[in-house]
């Protein structure tokens, strides 16, 4: 997933894992498409949202989301989300909209219902297990 030239001599297991299931999650959901989210900023915030996520819910959602770093991780997931939009709205966009008005009730687009499910895989549903699975793996053998 990296240039010869970028490799570095050693890995960091955890995150650069991540960053290649990611890589390869998001050239899956939109081949050909150049990745406008950066890796290492998609993984610090990956991890973020899965220890807030721990954190938050001990606190009133009014709170949680007041609380400045959870408010920053908030705001670097919608940018994330805007992105994957974009790409959504370019890959898939015509297809969605044969579906009709009503085919993606109770949300007002088919295309923000999509972005928001893409974007949920590639933070947690692949995006998370899978790395932590590889992980552990190259873990036991190294």
């Amino acid at each position: 997933w990296q240039s010869e030239e970028a490799r570095p001599e050693k890995m960091a297991i955890q995150a650069d894992v991540k960053k290649w299931v990611f890589v390869e999650n998001f050239k899956r959901v939109f081949p050909g498409a150049q990745n406008p989210i950066d890796l290492d900023e998609f993984v610090a915030n990956q991890n973020a949202v899965v220890s807030f996520s721990t954190v938050t819910q001990l606190l009133p959602d009014w709170l949680s989301n007041v609380v400045p770093p959870v408010r920053e991780s908030i705001d670097i997931l919608r940018k994330h989300y805007l992105a994957v939009r974009v790409l959504v709205e370019q890959y898939y966009g015509a297809e969605l909209a044969q579906l009709g008005p009503d085919a993606c009730a109770p949300s007002k687009s088919c295309v923000d219902q999509v972005a928001a499910g893409a974007l949920d895989a590639l933070y947690f549903a692949g995006g998370l297990s899978v790395p932590s699975a590889i992980s552990t793996g190259m873990w036991v053998l190294y």
